[in-house]
This record gives C-alpha cells, structure tokens and sequence, in this order.
C-alpha cells in the first residue's frame, strides 16, 4: 500500500514538536506617516522668566545709550537707535527668537504688562523660518504686517515707536533722494530751499502711515483700495517679502521708486515721494524737448528724413543736449537744420517753481517726427506740411537765449 493511501488507526496520531517562534518584530505600518502639523517655535522663550530678564537688559541698556525709542525720535537720534538695538539682539544667547523678541520689547508697548504666546509666537516663528533681520521684522510686526491688528488691545495694535522707527526708514530714503535731485536736477535745490529740508522730512511720517496702512493716495496704477489711491503693491507694507528683500530695500523702492542709490526716473515717477514733491511745487516727471546736434548727428537726420520715421534717442552717442549751444561741437542751435526729441520720464522744476522749465506746445512732424515751432506751417527739417493744427505735443523747454528767440 502506498505511503499517501495509508490510513492511520485511531489513538495513533501524534501532534509534532513546534519550532521555537522567532522573536516579535515591529510591525511594518500599511502606509507612510507624516507629520503635517505646522511647527511651532519652542515658547519657553516667551516664558515670563525669560521676558523678564530681556527686558531687564534693554533696560539697561537704554539707561546707557540716552533713553527709548521715543526719546530718540524727538532727539533725531533714531536711526543710531535701531542700529545699537540690533547690535544688542545680535550679542544674545540665542541668535533668532531672543533676538526677535527684545527688538520687540524695545517697540512695544511699555505701559501694560509682558506679552503673552498668542500675541507674539507668530513673530517667534517668522524669525525661526527665515534669516531677516530682527529689528526689521519688529519694525514691520509693530506696524500690522503679517497679522491682524486689533486697536483696543496693546500688543496686537500697530506700535507707536515701530511707526516711528518706520519713518525714520522713509526719512533716509527721503535724505537720499533729496541730495541726489538737489545735484542732478537743474533749480531743485533752489526750489527746495525756499520750505527747507525739515519740510522734506515732513513727508516721511506721512508716508510711513499709508505704508503701515496700505491708504497711499499717489493715484499710480489706478484705485487700489477704499483707503487710499494706489493700486501698486510696493506701496503697501503688507506685500514686504523678507526672503526677498530687506525691510529698507522694500521702503526705499516705496518711497523713491528703487533702492538704488541714483534715481530712476521712470520708477520715481510712480514713486510715494514724486506726488509729494509735485503737489508741493517742487519737482515733476514729463516730458522735456532735447536738441540733436545738426552737426554732429547729420547722418542720423538724414537718415530720418529719407526713411521717414522718427530718431531713436538711444542711437544718439554726441551732440544731444537742452541747452543753447552744443557741448561736443560747440555749435549753436539752429531752428532750420537741428532735430528736436522729446525726453519722457525727465525730472523737471517749472520756471515759477524756481526752476528753469517752460511749457511749450509743438507741432510734431508726422514725417520725420521732429518737433517745430506752432508758428511754422511746414517742419524745417523735412518740409512735411502741417494738416492738423489742433494736434499739438506738450513739451517742458529749458529756458535759454536761443531758445526763447526761437
């Protein structure tokens, strides 16, 4: 009989020995776990111990260096003021949250008590997630950025001293834009001078607010919000980026168009700063009528003359200038045969500002585009007749013998 047709007789089975089980191995989970909850900055640094002793040693501090915050804005002393806080935040055990959290002590409010975990841990955690500098992010949180602002209650409304530290941002940017138009541009420092350089400061706290408010009332771009006039986000505190720029780049793009330190016309012409400067009388974009050398541009005149279309001012290397003579020839303008360009975007002082501007109208040649004269019927250059003479171009001219004549 086979082995596979045995059958085995009853009370003759017997169960075999067990191998010994291997020992429990952790279970291998169906799915991949991850932790989705947003971190959160480590609080004990918000704890009241921990306040307390920071705010002793800003205390101190201040007690050295002349005073707070507010002390320092009515000395003018400001500036020097957040550049010795951020030295102090940066000389701490803990290079970002204490850092962060006394910038926020020193612009805080002072009369009520020590703040709580609700009301600054989303600051903590701005500066744990980035490298932004400490005193700026305390800047632009006092001011409303990044959170909501609650005016009846101390730390979650915009902080006086963080407005004022603001200001003094837009009041450098404002210094520097001063001394550079008061070089560059012709009667700006006369025009300037009649109201003074405190007049210029004026506007900085103004502009601090519309920033910190998102209310800039410049009219560029269109209607931006209930507030204010403006459609342009660098003009509104709220769209600052720390991973992309610093807190003073950002000001200084608001204020003067770009952080560079020469003015940009094009950018200063939707700038916070430029309709200041024009409702005040001082300063204004447009644009100013340039003469093009006949002598040292006869090719490019020809050249416009036969293909009928308008000089390129970029493809203008000598001989183009606003004044009467030419400053590479040495040539004097001369009505006939000198090709005349319109300049957009040119920073300009009218004459009754104190500057040396007129406004003129011009008829423009639809031939050879030169700007002439509205008492010739015919342009000088091309002999193309006028057809349309209410058609006009506005122009500012900078005022000289020569040109008046003509």
């Amino acid at each position: 009989m086979a082995a596979s047709e045995r059958q085995e007789t009853p009370g003759s089975w017997q169960p075999r020995p067990m191998a010994p089980r291997p020992p429990d191995r952790p279970r291998r989970p169906d799915r991949l776990t991850v932790d989705t909850r947003p971190w959160q900055p480590q609080l004990d640094v918000l704890d009241t111990g921990v306040l307390l002793e920071l705010r002793a040693r800003l205390e101190q501090w201040e007690t050295y260096a002349g005073g707070d915050p507010l002390a320092a804005h009515h000395s003018g002393q400001m500036t020097q003021y957040l550049a010795e806080l951020r030295t102090l935040a940066a000389g701490g055990p803990d290079q970002r949250s204490h850092a962060v959290m006394l910038a926020a002590l020193a612009l805080g409010p002072r009369g009520g008590g020590l703040p709580g975990a609700g009301d600054l841990a989303p600051l903590v955690l701005a500066a744990a997630e980035g490298d932004a500098d400490a005193v700026e992010l305390a800047i632009a949180w006092g001011c409303g950025w990044g959170r909501e602002v609650s005016p009846e209650h101390g730390w979650h409304a915009r902080w006086v001293a963080a407005i004022l530290a603001l200001s003094s941002l837009a009041g450098g940017s404002i210094n520097q834009a001063a001394r550079w138009l008061g070089e560059k541009v012709s009667g700006f420092a006369q025009a300037a001078r009649a109201g003074g350089a405190v007049e210029l400061q004026a506007y900085a706290p103004v502009i601090a607010m519309e920033l910190a408010v998102g209310a800039c009332r410049c009219g560029h771009g269109g209607r931006g919000s209930p507030a204010g006039t403006c459609a342009r986000p660098e003009h509104r505190l709220a769209a600052w980026r720390p991973e992309v720029c610093s807190l003073r780049a950002f000001v200084a793009t608001a204020v003067r168009g770009s952080a560079l330190a020469s003015l940009r016309t094009g950018a200063f012409a939707t700038s916070m700063l430029s309709s200041f400067l024009l409702e005040d009388q001082l300063v204004r974009v447009d644009v100013a009528e340039f003469d093009v050398c006949h002598a040292c541009n006869e090719d490019l005149i020809r050249t416009a003359v036969d293909e009928q279309r308008r000089i390129d001012v970029s493809s203008v290397v000598r001989g183009l200038h606003d004044i009467g003579r030419c400053p590479d020839c040495d040539l004097p303008a001369d009505p006939n045969r000198t090709y005349r360009v319109g300049r957009k975007n040119w920073l300009i002082v009218p004459a009754q500002w104190g500057g040396q501007h007129h406004a003129r109208h011009r008829y423009r040649c639809m031939g050879c585009g030169n700007l002439f004269s509205i008492g010739l019927r015919r342009c000088p250059i091309c002999r193309w007749q006028v057809h349309h003479r209410d058609r006009l171009t506005s122009v500012w001219v900078r005022s000289t013998w020569l040109r008046h004549a003509a």
